[in-house]
């Protein structure tokens, strides 16, 4: 289980990278220290709990070892290799031990033990130093160390054989074990045996993790892949279709206003000034960047009038990118520094009580500039009457 909460933690771990990259600022941050917090735990406690079959977890149990005693599951083990994990508990270290053993009923046989000890006595299991064992299966390696003396009979007379004369290590069990001696594995068991079946339970776990992070801001990694697969960059160009299109309506839709005052579109964002009400002045600032709307609140220059709101879908979003194209050729100029606004011309009929201002026919205006100068384009609405300024 926690092999699970590991992968997950990573997925987390990689959804918060893909959303940061691709989502907008602030994207999946969140995951950063969540997923790195719980992949440290799960692999801290995934090291300790492999000690717990052996009865080195919080010291062995009492009915597993008197039931050992019952049986006369008891031998002699020899430390071959002494090693700190790094793991600590409550101040104790988790040590990790090649050790010889010789059972008094059975033949010998290597394995690694993680005792948990005090660090005072830590230096008991120096390499060399003898140890009497319960061995808490009887045909396994599951052992846990005892307090009894070594060098009291019937321990004395007994020789551990050299660990090169024995055979290859045999590790212990995983799951508990039972004061009879058999070991109930557990559900998801870490053996190579079933990683067949384990493996993609994992690859779930991760895609889990992953998914949970990343799908908020899908229709960004969705973009973002479109624009790669584009030749883009990383991040779509808002002035291509159909990012344009797409962001258009997801400033509707977030808004509920099928009106704006003015959009602006430039390669990395959409800027829109909305109203609260369509058909009143009153309204507010909104921006559309990596598959995000962002309500900035109200805008800093109100509308005059509302006539100059327009209604988004009277305009030829789609003609867009042509144009600018176009007035890129045209001009010389980098079509990179491009921008377009989209509201109402001033009114021209002067005898109006209007003239002069913002509410004319919807007029898109194109800028494009570099160090030494700049040059202005408009269109209708539709994309007609193109000409420069």
């Amino acid at each position: 289980m926690l092999r699970i909460v590991f992968f997950a933690a990573l997925g987390l771990l990689a959804g918060a990278g893909v959303a940061t990259l691709a989502g907008p600022s602030g994207a999946g941050i969140w995951a950063f220290p969540t997923g790195l917090t719980v992949a440290i735990l799960a692999a801290v406690l995934g090291g300790i709990s492999r000690s717990a079959g052996s009865g080195g977890l919080g010291g062995p149990d009492p009915e597993l070892i008197a039931a050992a005693r019952r049986a006369d599951r008891l031998g002699l083990a020899r430390v071959d290799v002494f090693h700190t994990s790094g793991i600590e508990v409550n101040g104790r270290p988790l040590l990790k031990l090649e050790v010889t053993v010789l059972p008094r009923s059975r033949a010998p046989f290597r394995t690694t033990a993680r005792p948990l000890v005090s660090p005072l006595l830590a230096g008991r299991y120096a390499p060399g130093s003898l140890h009497v064992v319960a061995l808490l299966t009887p045909d396994g390696a599951e052992l846990a160390f005892l307090d009894d003396d070594p060098s009291q009979p019937p321990w004395a007379r007994m020789r551990v054989p050299e660990a090169s004369g024995v055979g290859a290590p045999v590790a212990p069990r995983r799951g508990k074990i039972r004061p009879d001696g058999t070991v109930r594995r557990p559900l998801l068991s870490g053996s190579g045996g079933g990683l067949w079946w384990r493996a993609p339970l994992y690859l779930l776990a991760f895609a889990a993790g992953a998914v949970a992070v990343i799908y908020p801001y899908r229709a960004a990694v969705v973009q973002s892949a479109q624009s790669l697969r584009a030749g883009d960059g990383l991040h779509p160009n808002l002035l291509h279709e159909p990012h344009l299109s797409q962001g258009i309506r997801e400033l509707a839709n977030r808004s509920g206003s099928p009106v704006a005052s003015e959009v602006v579109v430039r390669a990395e964002r959409i800027d829109a000034e909305i109203p609260l009400v369509p058909g009143q002045k009153a309204s507010d600032d909104w921006a559309y960047a990596r598959g995000s709307v962002d309500h900035r609140g109200a805008s800093t220059i109100q509308p005059e009038r509302a006539q100059e709101q327009f209604r988004l879908d009277a305009v030829a979003w789609d003609k867009l990118e042509p144009l600018v194209e176009r007035a890129a050729r045209e001009s010389g100029l980098p079509i990179e520094s491009a921008l377009v606004s989209v509201r109402r011309n001033a009114n021209t009929d002067i005898e109006t009580e209007s003239f002069g201002r913002q509410v004319g026919p919807v007029k898109i205006t194109i800028v494009l500039r570099n160090d030494y100068g700049s040059a202005f384009f408009t269109a209708d609405a539709k994309g007609g009457s193109f000409k420069q300024r």
